[in-house]
């Protein structure tokens, strides 16, 4: 059957016009039919072998054409699908689970795309992890002809958006995870949605795109937990959907411990495709030097651990260009930290084959999501910690199956000396090969502590990489070591490996048998050697020229002076009541500038556009106020600073002079104390005064006067006898005691000096007398002890010298 039938029509005129009619595949059933179809639109070098069809039933084979036709006609006769991605669709088609495990760059959009293509109303829900990599996604769907759209914390609260998802008016929502069930303590309005049957009856399919990323963001890991739960949360939503709905995960690095994360999370077991990049080369080189200044730079991406270090890598390099190419854009950073117009207008141009960007230095979040046909190379600057993630970013090149590229892991030398004895010799044995190699992991674990097993033994080994990435995803196929460039990897000595095919120029490297740095071309590396001195100087110099941030106690603050200049500043925008605060300068933006400074980072205008990656126009709205606020704060916290010292002299000056004074003090007490106890010693061996009898507590008044003691007479009156203790009265039972009070511990006048008590014992008055009986009297009534006795005569506590 033709694939359009022509009819005769007559028309007022008589003329004949031979007018085509389209057949619409999604009415053919029958297999002749679409066979037939299928011949007629797609090119004979472009179809599937005859030996595809044959395991499948006339029904599926119906279905895997059809979906072949509407590709083609939606890409205008471009795209036409791989086996594995119609494999995964008919297997989706026939009422199963998927797991697609195919490389990045192999087109797992289509297996997106294809099952919504087929399917006959209805919605598919994809499940992606960045907010670029569904912005590409709902692109390039959208050019295919299939309404998508993107759910996030971004999309629009507008009542009739809603509505019209709620209607299914969209074929695909490219969904986050955090939108699916409670994120930071309220439910997300479409994961509120998809509690109500009216609409979770429309849902055909659940596509889990990355789904690696259940495994390394998900769950709690090696001591540290999960800081991306909701991916973790894919059991309890995939519980939530009817049993009709079937599941489809996606990734393009599924080893068998990632694997058996997302086949235990998602609820299924289904048979692994393996799709892989032949034209990729490996390799793992000491650090390089910059690129020669008449070099013309073929595109490439090169991949950052921070934020900081991606920003800081740009602008060197950039540096480092002829000056006719400076900030002309040919290199640049791309990290979450910037705007989303400039991600976009970056990505663009970067993907433009006649862009000028041709250098672009990333972090994590390029690394999935970002589809660039032409790169030559990329560079993974640093250890990473897992084998997926390092692959996932060498996936990014190589993309179009043709172009010779190269993967370049630059990682540190410290990574050779890990200790791996304990693992064993086959550490791909292990449950879990990206387990830190240290162990558990804490907040304040070091980068080096960091780092996986797996990853430590890729860089110590001299195994070909391509072998060792096998082992590492279980790949034991026949065309797991395939390649189609001119060399595997630069593990294999007889192959003639050559760095200056690929990175033209003077690199830096390390002899591994004597540790001598060399500078030279790459393919003469151990040219010219830099002798110690010059190379403690180079590091001197780098430790010199290393960045301050910001005290992390003060970002706090300038977080909040930030918030609110851009509060103030959406109030004064005409389109504040269609535009967000966050276009003007995002949460991530006013976070990266709280550590930048303006001493170290933020030396221009220019330089706070670029550390966020915004546009001129940007920087003529709002870079300058933006930049005035952070002056005004940091001359603020300047002049803090300024009074806070001089309030600390000021009490340094307090504190010694209290200290000087408690010093003056203490010498004080410890000469009276001296001075008392000199007194209470002379006092035991001097003279005594008379004895004072102790009246009864029922007889009558006491004498109001002591007896002078005899050395107290008139030189002419005679010598008094000795005194002698008096007789008890018959009237009391029991005889109280005589007190002899010795003179020097009497309270008596004090001399001129102050310092000192009179030693006479002339100068006792009646009322001194009185008040010693007084409390001797306390005494033997127990009312006070003999100490707090001597305490009130004036004598230290810690002397009890005897008084009787």
């Amino acid at each position: 059957m033709a694939s359009s039938s022509e009819m005769d029509v007559d028309t007022a005129q008589d003329t004949v016009v031979v007018a085509a009619v389209t057949l619409d595949p999604k009415k053919i059933t029958k297999l002749d039919e679409m066979k037939a179809l299928y011949c007629s639109e797609i090119p004979a070098d472009r179809r599937l072998p005859e030996a595809f069809w044959t395991p499948y039933t006339a029904k599926l084979t119906v279905q895997g054409m059809r979906s072949c036709i509407l590709l083609y006609r939606a890409s205008e006769g471009k795209l036409v699908p791989r086996q594995f991605q119609l494999e995964s669709t008919l297997a989706l088609a026939t009422g199963k689970d998927s797991e697609v495990d195919a490389g990045t760059g192999s087109g797992k959009t289509l297996c997106l795309l294809l099952p919504a293509l087929l399917s006959q109303g209805g919605i598919s829900i994809v499940v992606s992890p960045l907010k670029q990599t569904q912005e590409a996604q709902v692109e390039e769907l959208i050019r295919l002809g299939v309404s998508a759209l993107a759910i996030n914390e971004d999309t629009s609260k507008e009542p009739e958006l809603w509505q019209a998802i709620e209607k299914c008016k969209f074929n695909i929502l490219v969904v986050q995870p955090e939108q699916l069930s409670m994120h930071q303590g309220h439910w997300p309005k479409f994961a509120r949605m998809i509690r109500k049957n009216r609409f979770t009856k429309h849902i055909n399919y659940v596509h889990v795109d990355e789904a690696h990323f259940i495994h390394i963001a998900g769950i709690n890991r090696h001591g540290l937990n999960a800081f991306r739960p909701a991916w973790g949360n894919l059991t309890q939503f995939r519980l939530k959907m009817p049993k009709r709905v079937h599941f489809q995960s996606l990734s393009g690095t599924q080893p068998a411990h990632i694997k058996k994360t997302i086949r235990k999370h998602l609820l299924f077991e289904e048979k692994k495709l393996h799709c892989r990049l032949d034209n990729l080369h490996f390799t793992t080189p000491d650090p390089s030097a910059p690129w020669p200044d008449d070099y013309q730079l073929e595109k490439g991406m090169i991949f950052h651990q921070t934020i900081e270090g991606c920003t800081a890598a740009a602008k060197h390099l950039n540096q480092r260009l002829p000056s006719s190419m400076q900030e002309k854009g040919v290199i640049r950073a791309f990290h979450a930290g910037m705007s989303k117009d400039y991600r976009e207008q970056v990505m663009k141009d970067f993907r433009d084959p006649d862009g000028v960007c041709r250098q672009l230095h990333v972090t994590e979040i390029a690394s999935t999501g970002i589809d660039i046909r032409d790169l030559a190379y990329v560079v993974q600057y640093g250890m990473t910690n897992e084998v997926p993630g390092t692959l996932q970013r060498g996936g990014r090149c190589g993309r179009d199956g043709v172009s010779e590229c190269i993967f370049l892991i630059m990682h540190e030398l410290s990574a050779k000396n890990i200790d791996l004895s304990r693992f064993g010799n086959d550490v791909w044995a292990l449950d879990d090969p990206d387990q830190p190699h240290s162990g558990n992991l804490t907040d304040k674990s070091k980068k080096e502590q960091r780092i996986g097993v797996g990853m430590a033994k890729i860089v110590q080994s001299t195994v070909c990489l391509r072998e060792l990435f096998a082992k590492a995803n279980g790949d034991t196929t026949e065309n797991a070591l395939k390649y189609t460039g001119r060399f595997c990897c630069n593990r294999h000595p007889g192959n003639s490996f050559r760095f200056g095919a690929f990175f033209p120029g003077k690199m830096l490297y390390q002899q591994p048998e004597t540790h001598k740095v060399f500078y030279g071309d790459a393919d003469e590396p151990y040219g010219t050697e830099l002798k110690a001195a010059t190379i403690a100087a180079d590091s001197e110099s780098l430790k010199r020229a290393r960045p301050k941030y910001r005290p992390t106690v003060l970002r706090p603050s300038l977080v909040h002076k930030l918030e609110r200049w851009r509060y103030n500043a959406w109030r004064a925008h005409p389109l504040r009541s269609i535009t967000p605060a966050s276009f003007i300068l995002n949460d991530s933006s006013i976070e990266t500038l709280s550590k930048l400074t303006l001493d170290e980072h933020l030396l221009s205008v220019d330089d706070l556009t670029t550390a966020l990656g915004q546009t001129t126009t940007w920087k003529n709205k709002y870079a300058h106020a933006i930049f005035k606020e952070i002056q005004l704060f940091e001359a603020e916290v300047l002049a803090l600073n300024i009074k806070a010292k001089a309030e600390e002299e000021e009490r340094q000056k307090r504190r010694k002079l209290e200290i000087d004074q408690e010093m003056f003090r203490k010498a004080d007490e410890e000469a009276r104390r001296r001075v008392r106890e000199a007194a209470l010693e002379r006092a035991k061996l001097g003279p005594k005064v008379a004895p004072v009898p102790v009246q009864p507590a029922s007889g009558t008044r006491r004498s109001a006067r002591l007896a002078k003691p005899a050395a107290a007479a008139s030189d002419t009156a005679p010598a008094a006898p000795a005194a002698q203790p008096p007789v008890a009265s018959s009237s009391t039972a029991t005889a109280a005691p005589s007190v002899y009070v010795p003179a020097r511990l009497l309270p008596t006048a004090p001399h001129a000096h102050g310092n000192a008590f009179s030693s006479s014992t002339q100068d006792v008055t009646q009322t001194a007398a009185e008040r010693v009986q007084s409390l001797f009297r306390r005494v033997q009534n127990k009312e006070i002890t003999l100490d707090e006795m001597h305490k009130l005569l004036g004598a230290h506590t810690y002397t009890t010298p005897t008084l009787f």
